[in-house]
């Protein structure tokens, strides 16, 4: 007899996969934040000593809390389309890689080794960030970014899921 642990059905599985995706976009979102606001009030004590977005937009802002403002929503605006043209296509593709495999399969079975290899990657990209010397302001923008990008991905992936539990409902 073979153990049920760890194996998933269909809906289960893309729920999960977008409970991955909304963890680490949650934790990227949070990131972010707190390196903008490092990047603020490195601005204020004046401490910049790589280039700053702060430094370069307050100007056109004309003070820093709007000048930080105007990052924040540029960076969930980027991340946000790039959830709803890029991070789609992976959603759509991973959904229908879970939709093909015979349930109840295994965890190492829902991923390919290539998206493994990409996550991995990515990871390993975000943590070498600390040693690359970019001011604290662009990395949160980029930190932001990237979370926003994937809670959008996890929204479509709960969407999926949904709609799949409702078609085998029928």
């Amino acid at each position: 007899m073979t153990s049920m642990l760890f194996k998933f059905k269909h809906v289960s599985a893309i729920i999960f996969s977008g409970s991955m995706w909304f963890f680490m976009g949650a934790l990227l979102i949070f990131k972010g934040m707190s390196y903008i606001s490092e990047g603020a009030l490195a601005f204020e004590a004046a401490q910049n000593v790589h280039f700053s977005l702060i430094s370069f937009t307050v100007p056109f802002f004309s003070s820093l809390q709007k000048s930080v403002f105007a990052l924040v929503i540029a960076s969930c605006s980027i991340g946000y389309f790039k959830g709803h043209f890029v991070m789609s296509k992976t959603v759509n593709r991973m959904c229908r890689r879970i939709i093909t495999l015979h349930a109840p399969f295994k965890i190492q079975e829902m991923y390919t080794k290539g998206y493994v290899i990409l996550i991995c990657s990515m990871m390993i990209l975000g943590m070498s960030m600390r040693f690359i010397p970019i001011s604290a302001d662009v990395r949160g923008v980029l930190d932001l970014a990237v979370g926003v990008a994937l809670m959008k991905g996890s929204f479509l992936f709960f969407k999926r899921g949904l709609i799949l539990r409702e078609e085998l409902r029928l």
